[in-house]
């Protein structure tokens, strides 16, 4: 927390905008969506509770500004360079890593946005949430295979039932501590590879027999 004679300075607009958002965000992870208040925020970034509705409008609006910086993906998050590493190749494990690490900073935002509770769960917040998935997807195709532009579609429809296994997953772990951080990973990594590596090649070369396979 900032002492009261940094919170007392004077910010300009951006680097005020930017302070509001790192507390909002550290409480909405914190806590729940209910118990959190504009009056706590402002208290803690010392700063009138006027300011907090100035620069985000009210405590939705400013929930919603925080996870769309949460799950803002950008280019390259995941550490791929040129070209398509192998199935495998450490950057998958890194990427798993760090998903891990960002869902467990922020586990109260993250658990409200992908929850049918979810406070003002709407278009708006949907379509974070999509282009989020949709950026992850990207990345993860880049890491495993190759060209996300160049995927085929079996593997696109792969990468998003993967998707909803990790959230499944990642939830139970955030909610309930099961399974162990440790298998956490190994789950999603060894589930990737098998997809990607194994599953996909049988989709490809014969979809009526992959369908028929145990």
């Amino acid at each position: 927390m900032a002492s009261d004679a940094t919170k007392r300075s004077y910010l300009g607009h951006d680097a005020r905008r930017a302070q509001i958002l790192a507390v909002a965000a550290r409480q909405f992870s914190e806590q729940s969506y209910d118990t959190v208040s504009t009056v706590a925020i402002a208290r803690e970034a010392g700063i009138a509770r006027g300011l907090v509705h100035h620069y985000f409008g009210t405590k939705r609006d400013l929930y919603v500004e925080v996870l769309r910086r949460m799950l803002t993906i950008p280019e390259g998050a995941f550490g791929h360079g040129d070209g398509a590493p192998p199935v495998g190749a450490e950057a998958v494990v890194a990427a798993i890593d760090r998903w891990i690490d960002t869902i467990d900073r922020n586990r109260q935002t993250w658990l409200a946005a992908v929850s049918a509770q979810a406070p003002g769960l709407d278009e708006e917040v949907d379509a974070i949430l999509a282009e989020s998935r949709a950026r992850i997807d990207d990345q993860l195709i880049a890491l495993a295979w190759g060209s996300p532009v160049q995927a085929p579609p079996e593997l696109r429809a792969l990468i998003r039932g993967y998707g909803g296994f990790a959230q499944a997953l990642t939830i139970d772990w955030l909610q309930r501590g099961e399974p162990s951080r440790a298998a956490l990973h190994h789950l999603l990594l060894q589930t990737l590879l098998a997809l990607v590596g194994e599953e996909l090649p049988r989709v490809q070369s014969d979809p009526k027999k992959a369908a028929e396979t145990p």
